[in-house]
């Protein structure tokens, strides 16, 4: 699946894995976190950006505009402003890009491509404010379970992780196999 015109290398959802030592072989320690754009309620990207290439639309999702003007930026505020290291950087390209939760297919009232695309079914979309949307619910249903990446941060991410058996570890500590280097990303 490649959509939004991804540059070769950019990884608009990153998984990452959280392993716990202390797991056993009946019960491991290790499990999995998406991280995409977590379409922020107070995003520090938006006003990073000195082009306002970056906009949080009335919906709540935080979208680009046309990366024209990113190659004017001598440096990098929007990708250093976001702490969940969701915007990428097209170093041949001098553009930035970032998940859009598929604005365009939201726009037509269809559901971002990352949904019927994930072959476990384990990630979902719509209206936290609406009561009767079936993020609303679950995350309802989950309560403390359902939690944020980073809330100190005071963007307040919309994006909720469930997770009902592991301990939750935020983003401490994470690896993912698209790092280079030894010394990996965060």
């Amino acid at each position: 699946m490649r959509k939004n015109d991804a540059f070769p290398g950019a990884h608009f959802i990153e998984t990452f894995t959280a392993m716990d030592a202390s797991g056993d072989i009946e019960e491991p320690g290790t499990y999995f976190i998406p991280i995409m754009c977590q379409h922020c309620g107070n995003p520090s990207c938006v006003p990073a950006c000195p082009h306002s290439v970056l906009r949080k639309r009335s919906d709540g999702l935080v979208v680009m505009d046309s990366t024209d003007p990113c190659v004017q930026c001598a440096e990098t505020p929007c990708l250093d402003a976001c702490p969940y290291d969701a915007i990428e950087f097209d170093r041949k390209t001098h553009r930035a890009g970032k998940c859009d939760g598929c604005a365009d297919l939201v726009d037509a009232g269809g559901v971002p491509e990352c949904v019927p695309n994930c072959f476990l079914g384990a990630i979902a979309f719509g209206d936290m404010e609406d009561e009767a949307s079936i993020v609303s619910q679950v995350v309802e249903q989950y309560g403390p379970a359902a939690f944020r990446l980073k809330p100190e941060t005071g963007n307040d991410p919309s994006v909720r992780y469930l997770l009902t058996r592991r301990p939750w570890k935020d983003m401490e500590g994470l690896y993912s196999p698209a790092w280079e280097g030894p010394e990996g990303k965060r």
